[in-house]
């Protein structure tokens, strides 16, 4: 070893680092366009990983619409106690000091008259329990919901104060809208709502009034369009977005819509049919439509196409591209 003179010893190193390099830079050389590689061989038949991908589009794209969610609540979360952290700093107090005095002390229990008036408004939901049973169940859920409105409310001054910007570029996706799509709007608004919903779903019906008044507000500013969405186990749901198309036929889809996500009903075919009566439709051409099938593969493909984009549940929004699910407040 002592014997070896410096040249010698550098062109050994030169061959060693040639070695280990040179396999690498092969390797690349070779690598797959993206989506050929190959996950899977039948009988030497590949299956390439971008089959794969094709095939659990839904999925992933759940996937990664849930992991933009998790990052979002933890950001905001992190944000929130940074903001929490200097707001207590310029107060010369604690955090929970400010707590007490933004949050909790802010906030009124609920009287025996707003638990009574919430138990009357929603007893078809409760059942038969008295409103001695569940009184105190209420009063806890008025009271939690009044800390997180407060919470939310003091958030958004801290947010203001500190000039908070969210920089999170959230998931986008091609959104397919078929011309014989039902819309409201013009084709060159800013904003795009796409509405994947079940007419049997209570929550499309709790959230639509919101639709409505963004729709009322913004007028030309939004695009909405609506497709069906009709989940496995609400049985009525197709025949309900049958119905809705059929009533289109006769130029009145919208009227009918705004009744099947207003009044209640069990959307029977009794139902389906007292419905149209009330908006005025030839009953004769309505029935025969509703039993033709001219309108069957079209509510399927718009389910087709709200599972193949990651659609969990109903009612599922796509506003410019953006997911969000649920009857969410305005």
């Amino acid at each position: 070893r002592d014997r070896m003179n410096r040249p010698t010893k550098s062109i050994l190193v030169v061959l060693l680092l040639a070695i280990v390099a040179l396999p690498a830079c092969a390797n690349k050389a070779e690598e797959p366009a993206a989506g050929t590689e190959v996950l899977a061989t039948i009988n030497g038949e590949p299956i390439t990983l971008a089959e794969v991908e094709e095939k659990a589009a839904g999925g992933l794209k759940k996937i990664e619409q849930e992991r933009y969610d998790l990052v979002r609540q933890t950001l905001e979360g992190m944000a929130a106690e940074k903001m929490l952290a200097l707001e207590a700093e310029s107060r010369g107090v604690t955090t929970d000091e400010v707590v007490a005095a933004e949050i909790q002390s802010k906030i009124t229990p609920p009287t025996m008259e707003e638990v009574t008036q919430f138990y009357q408004a929603n007893k078809a939901r409760i059942g038969e329990r008295t409103l001695e049973e569940v009184g105190g169940q209420i009063q806890r859920f008025l009271m939690e919901q009044r800390v997180n409105e407060r919470q939310e409310a003091f958030l958004a001054e801290l947010k203001a104060k500190n000039s908070f910007e969210l920089l999170l570029d959230p998931p986008r996706y091609e959104v397919p809208i078929p011309a014989s799509e039902p819309s409201k709007g013009p084709a060159d608004a800013p904003v795009t709502m796409v509405e994947f919903a079940d007419y049997e779903c209570p929550y499309c019906r709790r959230g639509h009034p919101e639709v409505v008044r963004l729709l009322n507000e913004y007028g030309d500013k939004i695009r909405y369009v609506f497709r069906d969405y009709p989940l496995e186990f609400h049985a009525r749901a197709v025949p309900a977005g049958i119905a809705a198309r059929c009533a289109g036929d006769q130029g009145k889809y919208w009227e009918y819509h705004e009744d099947l996500m207003g009044p209640a009903g069990d959307l029977s075919d009794a139902d389906l049919k007292a419905r149209a009566e009330r908006v005025g439709l030839d009953m004769e051409a309505f029935d025969t439509c509703r039993t033709s099938g001219s309108h069957d593969a079209v509510v399927q493909t718009a389910f087709a196409d709200g599972q193949a984009l990651g659609g969990t549940g109903t009612p599922c929004f796509f506003i410019n591209g953006r997911m969000l699910v649920g009857a969410q407040p305005y």
